[in-house]
């Protein structure tokens, strides 16, 4: 595939031509509430793209990989469905079912892709381990078919034992370049957190946000559980504290993400009994020196839990920008900040779920206020639910977002809207379109697949030729993001 950008570059591409489109969405929905008098009815709704999976857990898109979804399943199996065509590759890209532990809470939780993947081949998996559920971050190579991987290729990057439950397993790489992994306190809701691990910053790897680098001299050559380096500017270089910890004090991290627009880190915490919460903290490559104590196990939320091991109300304990009650749910499922093109209105905004309840909501952040908006009604009604068991969210390489369900179905949040581009009898706005009509992938609508089929030609006389002239250059994209906003 050839696409007319640098690396890095794709998802801001994305990102400025999805404000054009924004904008005009945005202004249809102005004019509907003004002829009605009301507030504009919502366009969301949750878009099944595949199903029959076996406990989807994750999904992730290589960098400027607009075409490819990797899905992980909690058994040790990820596959690829091809975008454009909505179609789930037969073989999958890795299976590592023999290896991966998946009783209860174990099982293989993430998948991470560095930046240099396109010509690396090196990609992150974390999981837990057969036979004793040890936890494990490794690093696997792609064959020369890059839609399958070397399942021999592993290489242990940090292995450590785990007691009991929380496990998360999160990983991703952060806008500084280096490898973050999310580990929960190895307690249970009847056993939490019992040795205090998550307060405990000395040879302890639980209840922790861990940034490491994969490329750098192993900082611990007489440890064979542990080889990577430590990434300049941890908080605990040189002073108490493993110098991998980035930020501690934490029950169950499940799910984190990067926003891809500020760098900001933003984590899920599953809590105890009470609260569920959201904490926000700045990248470390605005200057952010980490090292926050989110509390746990002597706070939930902003609650004194009883327990002991730290001063409950301390100064230096870092409260949640938001937390929710278990009258709404029972355990939270943390999300992504949406820079996608589907779903105009959600643009900017932090979206999270309740696995217990199926609620979905969406979050704004001004660094002090959380403005938080329920969806549930428009995607997954409480009296007839579309998601049940939202286990996670995912991301794809042109900031759309999806939803993985226990049940085995993974959605994208889209609209409702359905264009009629892919017939003989072309609607008015598809018949100035003189070679493909911007339906690319037939599928009745104009969207971020017809996107990703028009960037993979770019350059071709292939699929996304609107104009017939040859090639696939900007006047096509021009073209098919007017058909999209209209």
């Amino acid at each position: 595939m050839s696409i007319p950008f640098e690396q890095s570059s794709l998802r801001s591409f994305v990102r400025v031509v999805c404000a054009g489109v924004a904008a005009a969405a945005v202004a249809g929905l102005a004019s509907i509430a003004l002829a009605e008098s009301g507030d504009a009815p919502s366009t969301m709704r949750l878009v099944p793209i595949a199903s029959g999976l076996t406990v989807p857990v994750f999904v992730a898109s290589p960098p400027n990989d607009p075409t490819r979804l990797f899905i992980v399943e909690k058994g040790g199996v990820v596959k690829i469905l091809h975008l454009p065509t909505g179609t789930l590759l037969a073989q999958p890209f890795l299976n590592l079912s023999a290896t991966v532990a998946s009783d209860y809470e174990q099982g293989l939780y993430a998948i991470a892709f560095p930046a240099d993947y396109a010509t690396s081949g090196v990609f992150y998996l974390s999981y837990t381990v057969k036979p004793a559920a040890d936890s494990v971050l490794a690093r696997y190579h792609v064959t020369g078919d890059p839609n399958v991987a070397d399942p021999i290729s592993g290489e242990t990057l940090l292995r450590y034992p785990r007691p009991l439950g929380h496990y998360a397993g999160w990983i991703g790489f952060g806008p500084d370049g280096f490898l973050y992994y999310g580990s929960g306190d190895g307690g249970t809701f009847n056993n939490p957190d019992p040795l205090n691990r998550s307060q405990d910053i000395t040879d302890q790897a639980m209840g922790k946000i861990l940034r490491i680098d994969v490329n750098g001299p192993d900082a611990y050559p007489a440890d064979p559980m542990k080889n990577f380096a430590i990434p300049p500017g941890n908080p605990f270089i040189g002073i108490e504290g493993d110098d991998e910890i980035w930020a501690y004090g934490l029950r169950q991290p499940w799910r984190c993400s990067f926003d891809s627009a500020t760098g900001n880190l933003w984590i899920g915490e599953v809590g105890q009994g009470t609260w569920e919460e959201i904490n926000i903290e700045p990248p470390a490559a605005g200057g952010f020196a980490g090292g926050r104590n989110y509390g746990w196990r002597c706070m939930e939320a902003a609650d004194c839990t009883g327990y002991r091991g730290c001063s409950c109300g301390a100064p230096e304990l870092h409260l949640p920008a938001f937390a929710y009650g278990h009258d709404l749910g029972c355990s939270i499922t943390g999300g992504y900040v949406y820079h996608g093109c589907s779903a105009p209105e959600l643009e900017g905004r932090y979206l999270f779920a309740d696995y217990c309840s199926g609620r979905i909501w969406s979050m704004g952040w001004d660094g002090v206020t959380a403005d938080v908006i329920e969806h549930t009604d428009e995607l997954n009604p409480i009296d007839a639910p579309v998601a049940s068991g939202i286990v996670s969210f995912g991301e794809d390489a042109l900031g759309e977002v999806y939803i993985c369900t226990y049940g085995g179905t993974v959605f994208r949040i889209g609209v409702a809207e359905v264009a009629d581009c892919d017939q003989d009898g072309l609607p008015d706005e598809c018949e100035t379109f003189t070679g493909n009509c911007p339906d690319l992938n037939g599928d009745g609508s104009i969207g971020s697949a017809d996107l990703a089929i028009l960037l993979g030609a770019w350059g071709t006389g292939g699929p996304g030729d609107l104009n017939a002239s040859g090639t696939v250059d900007s006047a096509d994209l021009a073209l098919l993001l007017g058909a999209w906003s209209a």
